[in-house]
């Protein structure tokens, strides 16, 4: 099954934004960590408890992936890809 092709980028955020100006749909999914969601607050952990996986939620990036995803896609979002991040290195 198909569910997402996540890529782990430092700047995230300014490769995401120049794939979204060029068409790619993306995804930074879980976005916060889960000792940084409201609900878990009355455990008592703070932001730095868990400073990999903050830095992994901040940094992670979801490519279009699914099973009707053609060649020409894939190679589109690969060059948009391999540009943005040559963009902002």
């Amino acid at each position: 099954m198909y569910a997402q092709y996540t890529v782990r980028l430092t700047e995230r955020d300014d490769v995401a934004a120049r794939l979204k100006d060029v068409g790619i749909p993306i995804g930074a999914h879980y976005p916060n960590c889960l000792h940084e969601q409201p609900a878990f607050a009355p455990v008592g952990y703070k932001i730095g408890n868990f400073s990999v996986s903050e830095a992994a939620s901040r940094e992670m990036l979801s490519l279009p992936m699914h099973p009707c995803l053609s060649r020409e896609d894939q190679e589109r979002v690969i060059d948009a890809l391999r540009t943005a991040v040559k963009t902002v290195a």
